[in-house]
């Protein structure tokens, strides 16, 4: 039986439908069956790894965003604080470690990740998980607070900025970091640029190293907002400092247990304004 299109247009038959299913269905199962291995690159992951760690320096800095001491260091914590049971795992904590310094650092896809460690995306995405809960666990432990009630030497050997900021431990500020939010929120994420992120403020010392991080606040969010219920709230643990007379206590994580909260009542805030303008009016005097 014929069938006919519209004018210019070839005629074909139902018969030519079933024989192009059959050659589809032909190639199909040639495919199936010439399979070629993929990933059999003779380097494996833990010899790019050792590579990384053990040749040029600037090597492991352009490419896991780290320098090798950093990475030895978080790979000795990693295993003394982590609570997997890494001798079960079929990779190594450098290459998992690895695995996930370099998907985060070049912003790369887990594809382009199992080509360079020689593994399946499988692999690669169960470990960048395993990893990313690790680092979580342990963060703590390196995103923390020293003695507060030390001056930091950046502060007491400049003539810049002592005595007048004796008291400081570190500086706070926000920043905004691209986010993926569901549809129904993606309003809520949209800062003053009008792209999506998160409000992060950060706390770090003088030292240029972090100590305190609190993310999640949509990119609407005004700075104010997000330090307000850092510092209030004490589930977030935001490293207060020593109250007169005591110290703050290791809660037995790493993180310092706070005495009490920071008191934002309009009174004191009022203080804080006064010490603020206070010091502002000694650095004037001696300008």
């Amino acid at each position: 039986m014929s069938t006919s299109g519209n004018p210019g247009t070839s005629h074909y038959s139902i018969d030519d439908d079933d024989l192009m299913d059959l050659e589809f269905l032909s190639m199909s199962d040639e495919d199936e069956v010439e399979k070629i291995p993929q990933r059999t690159f003779a380097v494996t992951g833990q010899d790019w790894t050792k590579f990384l760690i053990t040749e040029h320096p600037q090597t492991i800095k352009d490419l896991l965003r780290v320098d090798q001491h950093t990475f030895r260091s978080l790979v000795d914590l990693l295993v003394a604080k982590g609570q997997l049971k890494w001798e079960h795992m079929r990779l190594s904590v450098e290459e998992s470690l690895a695995i996930f310094l370099y998907i985060c650092g070049q912003s790369e896809r887990h594809r382009v990740a199992a080509h360079w460690f020689q593994h399946s995306t499988d692999t690669i995405s169960r470990h960048f998980k395993i990893m990313r809960r690790a680092l979580c666990y342990v963060a703590p432990f390196v995103i923390r607070p020293l003695d507060l009630d030390v001056t930091p030497p950046e502060i007491l050997n400049d003539g810049r900025y002592y005595p007048w900021f004796k008291d400081c431990v570190g500086a706070i500020d926000g920043t905004h970091i691209d986010a993926w939010a569901p549809a129904s929120r993606e309003v809520a994420y949209r800062g003053r640029k009008s792209k999506k992120t998160q409000n992060v403020m950060a706390v770090c010392s003088f030292d240029m190293k972090f100590t305190y991080i609190f993310p999640g606040w949509e990119g609407s969010a005004h700075d104010g907002r997000v330090f307000l219920s850092a510092v209030t709230n004490p589930e977030y643990k935001f490293p207060n400092p020593p109250t007169k007379g005591g110290h703050d206590n290791d809660d037995g994580d790493g993180v310092q247990e706070n005495v009490e909260h920071v008191d934002m009542s309009p009174a004191n805030v009022q203080l804080m304004a006064i010490r603020r303008d206070e010091i502002a009016e000694q650095l004037w005097e001696d300008y």
